[in-house]
């Protein structure tokens, strides 16, 4: 039996960064089988805009509906990341994938959401450790 899908967030740079680049470590996550991901409406409206100043091609996601909660700006020191950590709240994620790693305060969230914060390539690591 196949193990469960593990369920990550990505922020919106691990996504851009896997549109622009088919061979990077974000392009791997985004693409990788035994994750499972989704996106925010607020994400989506984001990444539709860099995506269109940029020339790239956003493909349909699954997105989830989100209401910002003001309880989460205590765990980003960038306030436009609070709809990131809001989202990665409510799908239940057990990773948030993004490569500022300095706009989260990770040891708060995942002491307080058992959400752990990683980049791609720690991922792709993580990922490789399990097999």
């Amino acid at each position: 039996m196949k193990p469960a899908k593990i369920k990550v967030y990505l922020d919106s740079d691990v996504i851009i960064s896997a549109l622009r680049s088919k061979a990077g470590a974000a392009n791997l996550v985004a693409l990788n089988g035994d994750l499972s991901w989704q996106i925010s409406d607020i994400q989506a409206l984001e990444l539709a805009k860099v995506c269109k100043r940029q020339g790239l091609k956003l493909q349909k996601y699954k997105t989830i509906k989100i209401n910002v909660k003001a309880i989460f700006s205590r765990y980003v020191l960038d306030r436009n990341d609070v709809h990131i950590i809001t989202g990665a709240a409510k799908s239940k994620a057990k990773f948030l994938i993004t490569y500022n790693l300095k706009h989260y305060l990770k040891d708060k969230i995942k002491e307080d959401l058992d959400i752990v914060i990683l980049t791609p390539g720690q991922m792709l690591q993580y990922l490789r450790s399990r097999e």
